[in-house]
């Protein structure tokens, strides 16, 4: 083997293979997807004393470069005792392999990644690594599903959570980062043909074999609920009958600017060929465009899941004569006019500027005609029911090649509203609505656009997006009028009221609902997810529970599945096999990383192995001579695309009965809304079609759904439209849809009706 040393003093790489101590064997370590590591031994009684952050290459003797990275502390000195020049000294070199550098500096925040692929993500985390290796070549057309880095973990804790989410293994060598599929690179070793030492060979099952599994996940949303309250003129404060489904308060993305010199590329991507897009002391200045719709662009680094309610806002918002253009837009697609799913449009009109809303490309609502010298704020609310849009990924290796479960993403409802602030108007004055509405279908992803200027000429203060909770609240007058929402948040912003913690929603006394106005709520109630799934196998084999820990489950969904990907292993003998195996000089022919597959055919017997870790240890001897101790390990005996621990999530309870196949249900009611309501009834639209011999049933409390079971039944409606008999002041129906297969499917999630209203 021979290293170099490049100690950054100038003097560029030097060779210290002839100082490396043999007494000491040089080792490097590889481990999946984590960086590896290489130690040695230097005496140095003629050479220059190595340094901290030095770079470290070993190359095996046939040109294969086995080891590139960076001393990752000082040197350890050994004393060797007492020689003609005086005291001798060895040196103990440890070093970290590439990602070493770019794991010394936080990463900058980086936004939640919904549906992209493993190569781009990859290519972008890399791109913020001050450590300069390239990514460029990164080519993988595997998705990611869903997953959340954070500035707290080094750029290989997520490239190593990356690559494991997605059955890849990542290496680093040289500076470039690389990325291959587990087993894709095969090493064959026989017993017949004399490649295979049986001797240096240790296989064993370490784990039972099962066929049922249980997998349990976090708190998930769960029954749609619709809650109305009828005011009074003076009443401030509703108790919601169940607690909300509550995720923490999230900024996705804020950016001010402030002393900014270049735009933040954990945020950002530019697109500007007219040098349009200027950083100042105030935010981000336009000077016009190019007239193109798409190419002078601010635009988020990642795709935006529209789950839950979304806030996209522009602050210190100024306008000049003569603009054109998009602001805070979400595009499904290329940024294009026609693929605008919600966004501000400016545009000359009437020898003015104005703003109006834009919801799928079409222009809604009034224009709102801007005054030269005045700031705004510009805010778009989307609320949907499903929280979630995209469903997490699973990857396991079937035999004949990777399959993927999951992955699917979920159509919504979603609920809009566009408004506008003038910071010439009073402090807590309502902002201006430009439109109100409800969309029927809704985009899982979109592109957040700051700003699209064809020709926008002004400035911007700061854009950002948030998710503030999963709450919607909406008002009607009286019977026939229009409904219109009620906004949620601070009284300075010029919101109606707050959804307290334990369920409480208090109005403001400026917004207080009048007299016979009815409120209605929309929210999800929570509860644990969790799945079971069974498959027959030939042999006799158990049930096993446990927690999804990666890919993370958002809900029973992911947890079907993941059980789903589990059971493609976890009854077969083969992949509960654990073992090593040492072998010489196999860099000579082919290198052995982590990730790659060992076949191995042993007395007529094949079997298909996964490296986990392979330790190098180099003898001083010629020809070379380097022993490989390799370590493997198949899916059921350790985890690699799913990451499971057992015992079940707090709160979660294991299914009574066993599913065949990933669970079957019918479509929940996201859309289901009350029409109308009278004294004694209320008109129900599930805003669904039913399906053929099945339809609507509705129940007083939310269980025992089926054909058989009488008790709380209201109904059983064929058709979207019904309606539900009131008996008293206060009343709850759940309502889910069932098919017409034998025996009947229903809905995953009950969808509520709650109402406290006086009967006259």
């Amino acid at each position: 083997m021979r290293v170099t040393i490049d100690n950054l003093d100038g003097k560029g790489p030097v060779d210290y293979s002839g100082a490396v101590c043999w007494e000491k064997k040089l080792s490097i370590d590889r481990k999946l997807n984590v960086p590896a590591t290489c130690a040695f031994l230097l005496d140095l009684e003629s050479i220059a004393m190595p340094l901290r952050d030095g770079r470290v290459r070993v190359i095996a003797d046939n040109a294969t470069v086995v080891f590139t990275g960076y001393i990752a502390r000082e040197p350890a000195q050994e004393y060797a005792g007492a020689g003609i020049a005086g005291a001798a000294y060895r040196v103990l070199v440890d070093a970290v392999s590439d990602e070493f550098a770019m794991d010394r500096v936080p990463l900058t925040q980086q936004s939640a990644v919904h549906g992209q692929t493993i190569a781009t993500v990859l290519r972008d985390l890399t791109q913020l690594a001050p450590g300069g290796a390239d990514a460029s070549s990164v080519a993988s057309a595997v998705v990611v599903g869903s997953y959340a880095g954070g500035a707290e973990q080094s750029w290989s804790a997520q490239a190593g959570t990356l690559g494991s989410m997605t059955r890849n293994a990542y290496r680093v060598i040289d500076g470039t980062v690389s990325l291959t599929t587990a087993g894709s690179v095969v090493h064959t070793l026989s017993d017949g043909d004399g490649t295979l030492n049986a001797a240096n060979l240790s296989v064993q099952a370490v784990r039972e074999l099962v066929n049922d599994v249980t997998l349990s996940g976090p708190a998930e949303p769960a029954t749609y609920v619709t809650e109305l309250f009828q005011g009074d003129g003076r009443a401030l404060i509703f108790e919601l009958t169940r607690t909300p489904y509550a995720v923490q308060h999230k900024t996705i993305l804020d950016d001010a600017f402030v002393d900014a010199t270049t735009f933040n590329q954990s945020v950002w991507r530019v697109s500007d060929p007219g040098s349009r897009l200027t950083l100042t002391g105030s935010g981000v200045a336009v000077s016009g465009g190019n007239g193109v719709d798409g190419a002078t662009t601010l635009a988020a680094a990642h795709p935006l899941e529209i789950g839950g309610e979304v806030v996209l806002e522009a602050g210190g918002v100024q306008l000049n004569a003569g603009s054109e253009g998009y602001l805070c837009a979400a595009y499904a697609g290329v940024t294009a006019e026609a693929n605008c799913f919600v966004g501000f449009r400016v545009r000359p009109n009437n020898g003015a500027t104005a703003i109006v809303a834009v919801v799928d490309g079409v222009e809604q609502g009034s224009p709102f005609a801007t005054v030269v010298g005045h700031t705004y704020r510009l805010r778009i609310r989307v609320h949907a029911p499903e929280l979630y849009r995209t469903a997490q990924t699973y990857y396991v290796d079937a035999g004949a090649g990777i399959e993927q479960y999951g992955g699917e993403l979920t159509a919504s409802p979603v609920n809009v509203l566009f408004e506008i602030e003038d910071s010439a108007a009073a402090a807590n004055a309502l902002s201006t609505v430009l439109y109100d509405g409800v969309l029927l279908n809704s985009p899982p992803l979109c592109s957040f656009v700051a700003l699209n200027s064809t020709n926008l000429l002004g400035s911007f203060g700061y854009f950002r997006v948030t998710q503030p909770g999963t709450t919607w609240v909406t008002s009607q007058k009286g019977r026939g009028l229009n409904t219109f929402t009620r906004r949620i948040g601070l009284a300075s912003v010029g919101s109606d009221c707050q959804i307290e913690k334990g369920g409480k929603m208090r109005f403001y006394k400026v917004s207080a609902p009048a007299v016979g106005e009815m409120v209605s709520v929309t929210y999800r109630t929570a509860q644990a997810s969790i799945a079971r799934l069974a498959a027959p196998t030939a042999g006799a084999a158990g049930w096993w529970a446990g927690k999804v820990e990666r890919p993370a489950a958002r809900s029973s969904e992911d947890c079907e599945n993941a059980a789903a990907a589990v059971l493609t292993f976890s009854a077969d003998p083969a992949a509960a096999l654990q073992g090593t195996y040492a072998m010489t000089n196999p860099q000579q022919a082919t290198d052995v990383w982590p990730g790659d597959a060992l076949v191995i055919s042993l007395t007529g017997l094949t079997r298909r192995l996964i490296v986990r870790a392979v330790k190098i240890d180099v003898d001083a001897s010629s020809p070379e001579l380097a022993t490989y101790h390799i370590a493997f390990a198949n899916d059921w005996a350790e985890a690699l695309s799913v990451k499971l621990a057992a015992g079940l999530a707090s709160g979660a309870q294991a299914p009574i009965a066993a599913a065949t196949a990933p669970v079957q249900v019918a479509a929940n009611l996201p859309r289901l809304v009350v029409t109308g309501w009278a004294a004694a009834s209320l008109a129900v639209n599930a805003n669904a079609t039913a399906e053929a011999g099945g339809g609507f049933e509705v129940r007083r409390r939310d269980g025992n759904f089926g054909p058989g079971a009488q008790q709380d039944l209201v109904l059983r409606s064929p058709t979207q439209d019904f309606t539900l008999a009131r008996a008293g002041e206060k009343e709850q129906f759940f309502v889910r849809m069932y098919d017409g297969s034998v025996p009947p499917k229903y809905s995953r999630f009950s969808s509520a009706i709650f109402i406290d209203a006086p009967m006259t």
